[in-house]
């Protein structure tokens, strides 16, 4: 996934993550932030179908992205498994902190990505500047 694509993606979520963050709790919230990440998952790392728990662990497992990265996933996907089929009625507080916790991984995310672009493109005017000298 380019950059770009990269960052409009976990802007889009943010911005959709924050609307449901201020909409009063019903339960079909579970299923608006399974959906977005499920796309954050799906889109980031190239998955083209839908994944148990299992399969998510052994997927992530295979790639090459951070272990604090992958922790985070798994963890939320977990918390979010319990959300939605271990609890008939989730209580008010456990999705809230629920949906916190994502954002605040998606936020996370976005920095790393912006840093990681901004230090690309000063390596490469660096580079450019060292060969017209």
């Amino acid at each position: 996934m380019k950059k770009e694509d990269e960052i409009e993606l976990l802007k889009t979520a943010l911005k959709k993550l924050k609307k449901i963050h201020k909409q009063r709790y019903k339960k079909e919230l579970i299923e608006d932030i399974s959906w977005i990440f499920n796309i954050l998952v799906k889109q980031k790392h190239r998955i083209k179908h839908e994944f148990t728990k299992e399969e998510l662990i052994e997927i992530i497992s295979k790639k090459h992205i951070d272990e604090w990265e992958k922790t985070i996933i798994l963890k939320l996907n977990e918390e979010l498994h319990y959300l939605k089929y271990e609890v008939k009625n989730p209580n008010k507080k456990k999705v809230k902190d629920f949906l916190v916790s994502l954002i605040d991984f998606v936020k996370n995310k976005l920095i790393e990505v912006k840093k990681n672009e901004e230090n690309q493109i000063k390596q490469k005017h660096g580079i450019l500047s060292f060969k017209n000298k």
